[in-house]
């Protein structure tokens, strides 16, 4: 790799901190095993199964309406607390191409 690829690769982990507002992380990071966890878990909340997908430290399950509007109830009635921990933001929105979605940002 030469300087200027290093230099690059530095600028652009500085952005990625600076839009964050932390240490270029971009929450909490599931592993394989995690993500499965959180799939079994909102599945049996909704009561149906639930698509689970991470981007950039946000948790994206993807079901029906009903099924999604189970998890942001079960969401507000542990008062913005999920697994202990308290979370930063959650939404549930219906989207062309996924369909009605519950996103978690950590």
């Amino acid at each position: 790799m030469s300087i200027s690829d290093k230099l690059f690769y530095k600028a652009v982990a500085a952005s990625r901190a600076a839009k964050n507002g932390r240490d270029g992380a971009y929450g909490i990071i599931a592993t394989t095993p995690q993500l499965a966890r959180i799939k079994r878990d909102w599945s049996r909340i909704a009561g149906e199964p639930i698509a689970v997908e991470q981007q950039r430290g946000v948790f994206i399950g993807s079901g029906s309406e009903l099924g999604v509007m189970r998890l942001l109830h079960k969401y507000l009635s542990t008062g913005g607390v999920w697994g202990g921990t308290e979370v930063g933001s959650v939404r549930v929105d219906k989207s062309p191409m996924r369909g009605w979605y519950f996103s978690l940002r950590t």
